[in-house]
């Protein structure tokens, strides 16, 4: 984990220095790193250098270090959560403290970070380093989180098929992403609706679903109910909606 003391000062000198600049600074160590007190496994170097290169290879077979389109975005991130997903082996309590995130998005990869988010004149906007609560908002948090809450027995395939915003709708809220189940169960529903009412919107039919569930969550623990049960409100939510 970074400090964030340490991950601030970075952030600011590194957010608008240019891919060849970052890559000459990126690195597998930083004074400034710290490990979990108690418990766990402590990454090796060599570990790192391996999802460095893992990382920054999914990168150059989407145009890396050129521009990105839509399209080359959505596969970078889709192939690279996986990979961090699999690679990382890391605990959902781990992955919740922002330092593993702005390690290596700050020290390990931040010439990714550049290309994935360039910006403006002002260069990447902080968050996409320092990443905010679980690391959700990181270049490389946001990714890991996908994977973890829609990923499950080596099948990653809603990552390829949901888009950004509706990744982010699931990831970004609680009623979701607080359990990687309900998260599981309602993209897969929802990807059916979607497809059944091809002439609705997708975006609309998302938000209007979730609120839906968000005002069940007054009275109904999802994480209790059984899958049928769960299945039954979801659909409801979905078919309402």
């Amino acid at each position: 984990r970074l400090l964030h003391s340490e991950a601030s000062e970075l952030v600011r000198e590194r957010s608008r220095l240019s891919l060849d600049e970052l890559r000459l600074k990126s690195s597998t160590a930083h004074p400034a790193t710290v490990f979990a007190p108690t418990g766990g496994t402590r990454v090796q170097p060599l570990q790192l250098e391996e999802l460095q290169k893992a990382i920054r290879q999914i990168a150059r077979a989407n145009g890396y270090p050129g521009d990105l389109d839509l399209a080359r975005q959505q596969r970078f991130d889709a192939d690279a959560a996986v990979a961090l997903k699999t690679r990382m082996e890391m605990s959902a309590s781990e992955a919740s403290h922002t330092g593993v995130w702005t390690f290596l998005a700050c020290v390990l990869l931040p010439d990714v970070v550049r290309w994935r988010y360039p910006g403006g004149e002002s260069g990447t906007t902080h968050e996409r380093f320092l990443g905010g609560s679980r690391g959700i908002r990181n270049t490389f948090g946001r990714l890991w989180w996908r994977a973890h809450l829609l990923g499950t027995d080596g099948d990653f395939s809603l990552l390829h098929q949901l888009g950004e915003d509706e990744l982010v709708q699931i990831t970004e809220r609680p009623v979701l992403a607080g359990n990687p189940e309900v998260a599981r169960l309602f993209a897969r529903r929802f990807l059916d609706f979607a497809g059944e009412f091809a002439e609705l919107s997708r975006s609309d039919l998302m938000r209007d679903a979730i609120k839906r569930l968000r005002r069940l969550l007054s009275f109904l623990a999802l994480e209790l109910l059984r899958p049928d049960q769960l299945r039954s409100v979801v659909d409801g939510a979905l078919g309402d909606a």
